[in-house]
């Protein structure tokens, strides 16, 4: 059985922000957002599952309810409620413009927290990686360090 994640971890709320929004907002997300958020790593395991639903399910103008119903059954049996759940979890926005923006800035963050977790990786690469002996990693890595460095202030510009 999995277990849901704590609500107090500011993570695990992040991730079921994210996942609200990718139910209930589909159609907000561009083809860019989508298949950043298809690459996105979810660390707790009820969202994991879930996002793996979303992943499987594939939205392709489906309508609403086709596409809930559609991520229900992708996902086992005790996480249909979930899923139910945060298909009709009220978004903190109440105008067309305020929810364009609040889904955005939960992707936004979402990403960045990707971003941040893949620089973290990158630089345990790089300091266990000696530049004399393999300089072409060295560079390497320090190059996909920019680039990841970029896609966050981008992130945070929006």
């Amino acid at each position: 059985m999995v277990g849901l994640p704590d609500p107090r971890d500011p993570v695990a709320r992040m991730e079921r922000d994210a996942l609200i929004v990718a139910l209930q907002q589909p159609g907000l997300l561009d083809g860019e957002q989508w298949q950043r958020f298809t690459e996105v790593t979810f660390r707790a395991p009820a969202h994991a599952m879930v996002h793996e639903a979303i992943r499987a399910a594939g939205f392709a103008g489906a309508t609403p309810s086709q596409w809930v119903e559609s991520v229900r059954q992708e996902v086992p049996q005790e996480l249909r409620s979930l899923v139910s759940e945060l298909a009709v979890t009220p978004l903190p926005a109440h105008n067309d413009d305020a929810v364009r923006l609040y889904c955005r800035g939960i992707l936004n963050r979402l990403f960045d927290v990707q971003i941040t977790q893949q620089k973290a990786e990158k630089m345990g690469q790089l300091q266990r990686t000696d530049p004399a002996a393999d300089p072409e990693a060295f560079q390497r890595l320090n190059r996909e360090l920019m680039e990841l460095e970029m896609q966050r202030r981008a992130l945070r510009t929006e």
